[in-house]
Order: C-alpha cells, then structure tokens, then sequence
C-alpha cells in the first residue's frame, strides 16, 4: 500500500469499519432526537387535554373546591 493512500492530508484515512460504526451513531442519534420530541409532543397533548377537563395541576389544599 503507498503511503498516499494510508493518509490523505495528514490524517488517517477512516477503515470501512469505522465509517460503518459511524453510520450506526449517526442514524442512532437521529432515532432517539426523534422519539424524544414524539414523546415530548404526546405529554404536551396529554397537558393540554387535562386542561381542557379542568384538571390542574399544583394546587394548594385550600384552593380545592369541596
């Protein structure tokens, strides 16, 4: 193997490997960006049906009504 093709510009030129675990992270990471905003957006419904039923939250014992 020449030395060109073991470096390109300095730096290590990635194995098939690493660019394969690389792929892995990124469509991972993406995945889970992904099902936290899903998650966040079903507890925001959930919030604002509970609002709509008059159900709130944090209020003090002597603000109930009876």
């Amino acid at each position: 193997m020449s030395e060109k093709s073991k470096h390109e510009h300095g730096k290590p030129v990635p194995s098939h490997e690493t660019q394969a675990e690389q792929t892995r992270e990124a469509n991972e990471a993406a995945a889970a960006k992904n099902a936290g905003e899903s998650a966040r957006e079903h507890m925001v419904d959930i919030g604002r049906g509970n609002q709509q039923a008059g159900r709130q939250g944090h209020v003090k014992p002597e603000q109930r009504k009876p």
